[in-house]
């Protein structure tokens, strides 16, 4: 949870110092690619880090995830090679010419990132019974509720999500109004 908040200070302190999100390096063909390091610019994690806003690369890492995969700093997800793969993923937002332009663009509500969300059988490499959600107001709930999101988009509980899937679990996250 902890660290969940920390990446919604640095979006905030990002968005008020440049007025805009941080670059996705999602796509629109391979959604679940939105947690990956690359190089400095391709992707917002990165440009949180390299612009000094948390505190270390660890912060991008879970300490309750179990996929050495998705740890940091092992022979499966070196940092040595500049790129790998964070404990978190990232929300593919479309707008008008395929990229996040003002803040203004993403309501309070909506869920920006989350502990690894893939599919319902990666829910057991960090806290089997729901995720830390991160919301574009900075606000950080744990869910107990994306297995059944999953379900509820059709994704069999050894699937993995196809982006229609995962675009309708992460608008099922949204928080509506009074919540």
């Amino acid at each position: 949870l902890f660290r969940s908040h920390c990446l919604g200070v640095a979006f905030s302190q990002y968005v008020s110092a440049h007025q805009v999100y941080p670059t996705y390096g999602s796509s629109a063909t391979q959604r679940a690619r939105n947690y990956t390091l690359a190089d400095p610019g391709v992707e917002d994690w990165t440009a949180l880090y390299v612009e000094n806003y948390v505190p270390s690369i660890q912060t991008f890492f879970c300490p309750g995830m179990k996929s050495k995969t998705h740890q940091y700093d092992n022979p499966q997800n070196p940092w040595s090679s500049g790129s790998m793969r964070t404990g978190y993923s990232r929300r593919y937002f479309t707008f008008p010419g395929g990229t996040l332009t003002h803040v203004s663009r993403v309501g309070p509500g909506q869920a920006m990132a989350a502990d690894l969300l893939i599919s319902p059988s990666r829910l057991k490499f960090q806290h089997e019974s729901g995720d830390n959600v991160l919301y574009a107001s900075g606000r950080v709930l744990y869910r107990t509720d994306v297995a059944e999101l999953f379900t509820a988009a059709g994704v069999s509980a050894t699937a993995t999500a196809n982006n229609a899937q995962l675009d309708q679990v992460w608008a099922d996250l949204d928080l509506g109004a009074g919540q």
